[in-house]
C-alpha cells in the first residue's frame, strides 16, 4: 500500500504571529467567528506536500455579509479579490477561521457542506485547490485539511521556522558516541539533529571543514553539492582529502561523504550531486532539506541558495572567507557568517553580501568569463586559502546552526557576523530591514512560491550575454 503524502501548511514566524494576534482580536474570545486568508505557493516532495504561505490577507469587519459567533460569510468583492490574487500566481488560497470555545475544534456540517463546494468549483475553473484551517477562540488549537477534487486531506502547520528539528519524530536514541554533547545541550537537541537533512553547496577548503564539523556535531543526513574534482592544491586545507584522491581524480562530494561515514558509520545518509547549484534536479534536492548552507567561494552559487531559501521557506546559512597577501605580507583576513530570516526582512542579496552582476558574469560560459577577466570584472587567479582560516569561519557558521536548532544564545537566529582573524576581533552586524521591493525577500519577490519559482526560473532561457538571466525577477546587465 503506497505512504499517504504528508501536507504542511507552512508560514514564516512573523506570518504566523500575525495571523493568530489577528485571529484572537478579531474573536473578541469566541464572541464572534473571525476569519484570514492566506495564498500559497506549493512544493510537492516525494512524501510531503508543503502549502507556503505567500501573502496573507486581513479582511476588516466591512469585508463580511455576516459575522456572529456561529455564522461568517465573505463579501463577494472580497472574495473576488482573493480568487483575482490565486489565480494570477496560481497560489492555493487557505481559509482560516475560529469555532467560539477553548478547546481542540473540529470542522462544523456547515464548513463540511460549502467547502465541498467551494473546492470543486474553484478546480473546475481556476485548476486551484482549496485549503482551510479552523481554530479555536484563543488561537491555541486547530485543525486544519487540504481539499483535492471535492475531498478533504488532513494538513499540519508548520509556524516555527526558526527553530529547525522540533517537528517529526526519532524513536533511535542518540549514539554513546555524543554523550558528552548531550551532558551540555540535552537530549531533546541531540534528537532534532538526527531529525536533520543539511544541505552544504560547496565542498571546498571551508564547506569540508563545515561538513567535518556537522557530521561530529551529530547530523548523519545531508546533500552534497560541488562539481569539482580534489586537485594538489587542495591538499592544504580540504579536510579528509589525501594524495592519493588527487590521482583518481576524487569528487570533492565524495571526500565529503567519507566524512560523514567515518563518524556515522551505516546510518550515514549523504546524497552527492557533482552538478552546479542550478541544475533543476540539483534545486529539488536542496529545497528538501531543513537547511541549506553556502559555503562555495563564488555569488552566482551564493544567490541561488537564497533564492531557494526563500522561494521555499528554508532556514539558509551563509559562509565566506577573504585573505588578502601580497610579497608574503598579509593585509587582512577575514570571515563572515550570515544566517537570514528565513523570508525576509532582510537577505543576502539586498544586504549587499552577493553582488548580482558579478553573479550574472560568473553565470557566463567559459568563453565570455574569459572576456570578464580581460577586462577586469572577475579575478584572473584564485584566492589565497588557508586551512585554520576555514576553521574559524566553518565554526562560527555551525554555530549559527546549532543556534537554529537549540536557542542557547538568543531568541532571534537571524544574524551577520564579521570575523577579523588578523586582529582577533568579531563584530556582529546591523539587523536592519530591508526595502519591501527586494527582488529576492520583499513582498512581492520570491517569497514562498515553491515550484512555480522553479518552473519559471527555468521558463527562459537568455539570447545574449547582455541580459544574463538569474531568474525571471532578476536580470543584470553584463556590460555594466
Amino acid at each position: 500500500m503506497p505512504k499517504k503524502k504528508r501536507i504542511d501548511l507552512v508560514f514564516n514566524q512573523d506570518d504566523s504571529d500575525r495571523v493568530l494576534e489577528f485571529l484572537r482580536d478579531r474573536s473578541g474570545g469566541g464572541a464572534r467567528e473571525a476569519f484570514v486568508a492566506v495564498l500559497c505557493g506549493v512544493h510537492r516532495m516525494r512524501h510531503r506536500t508543503r502549502l507556503l504561505v505567500r501573502r496573507v490577507l486581513l479582511p476588516e469587519d466591512d469585508c463580511f455579509v455576516a459575522r456572529s459567533a456561529h455564522r461568517i460569510a465573505l463579501k463577494p468583492e472580497f472574495d473576488n479579490v482573493l480568487l483575482g490574487l490565486a489565480e494570477a500566481e496560481q497560489l492555493v488560497p487557505v481559509q482560516i477561521h475560529t469555532h467560539p470555545g477553548h478547546a481542540q475544534p473540529e470542522f462544523s456540517g456547515t464548513d463540511d457542506h460549502a467547502e465541498r463546494a467551494r473546492s470543486v468549483s474553484l478546480r473546475n475553473e481556476l485548476g486551484l485547490d482549496m485549503g482551510s484551517v479552523v481554530f479555536d477562540a484563543g488561537g491555541r488549537f486547530c485543525r486544519g485539511r487540504l481539499w483535492r477534487h471535492g475531498r478533504p486531506h488532513h494538513m499540519r502547520l508548520m509556524a516555527d521556522l526558526a527553530a529547525i528539528g522540533r517537528n517529526g519524530s526519532c524513536a533511535t536514541p542518540s549514539s554513546s558516541v555524543f554523550d558528552r554533547q548531550v551532558r551540555a545541550f540535552g537530549e531533546d537537541f541531540q534528537q532534532r539533529l538526527q531529525r536533520l537533512r543539511v544541505g552544504v553547496v560547496g565542498v571546498g577548503g571551508l564547506g569540508s571543514a563545515i561538513v567535518e564539523q556537522l557530521a561530529r556535531l551529530g547530523i548523519h543526513k545531508m546533500v552534497l553539492v560541488d562539481p569539482d574534482r580534489v586537485e594538489y592544491s587542495n591538499l592544504n586545507r580540504l579536510i579528509g582529502s589525501t594524495a592519493m584522491d588527487v590521482r583518481h581524480q576524487t569528487a570533492k562530494t565524495e571526500i565529503g561523504r567519507r566524512l560523514v561515514a567515518g563518524v556515522h558509520e551505516e546510518q550515514a545518509r549523504v546524497t552527492t550531486w557533482n552538478r552546479p547549484v542550478d541544475d533543476p534536479d540539483v534545486v529539488r534536492s536542496l529545497a528538501a532539506c531543513d537547511m541549506i548552507v553556502a559555503a562555495t567561494d563564488n555569488h552566482a552559487s551564493r544567490l541561488v541558495v537564497q533564492e531557494i531559501g526563500v522561494a521555499y521557506l528554508r532556514p539558509m546559512l551563509n559562509a565566506g572567507v577573504g585573505l588578502e597577501g601580497q610579497d608574503g605580507l598579509i593585509q587582512r583576513i577575514l570571515g563572515r557568517a550570515s544566517s537570514p530570516p528565513v523570508a525576509g526582512p532582510w537577505c543576502l542579496y539586498c544586504r549587499g553580501i552577493v553582488d548580482p552582476n558579478r553573479a550574472a558574469r560568473e553565470s557566463a560560459d567559459h568563453e565570455h568569463q574569459a572576456v570578464f577577466v580581460d577586462r577586469g570584472y572577475l579575478p584572473g587567479t584564485p584566492d589565497p586559502a588557508v586551512v585554520w582560516v576555514n576553521g574559524g569561519v566553518a565554526s562560527l557558521a555551525v554555530s549559527m546552526l546549532h543556534d537554529r536548532v537549540h536557542a542557547y544564545r538568543s531568541n532571534n537566529p537571524a544574524r551577520d557576523v564579521l570575523l577579523d582573524l588578523l586582529n582577533l576581533e568579531t563584530l556582529s552586524l546591523a539587523e536592519e530591514s530591508a526595502p519591501e521591493d527586494c527582488t529576492v525577500c520583499g513582498s512581492n519577490g520570491l517569497r514562498g512560491l515553491g515550484d512555480a519559482w522553479l518552473r519559471d526560473r527555468y521558463s527562459s532561457t537568455p539570447d545574449d550575454i547582455g541580459g544574463l538571466l538569474l531568474n525571471s525577477r532578476l536580470v543584470v546587465a553584463a556590460s555594466q
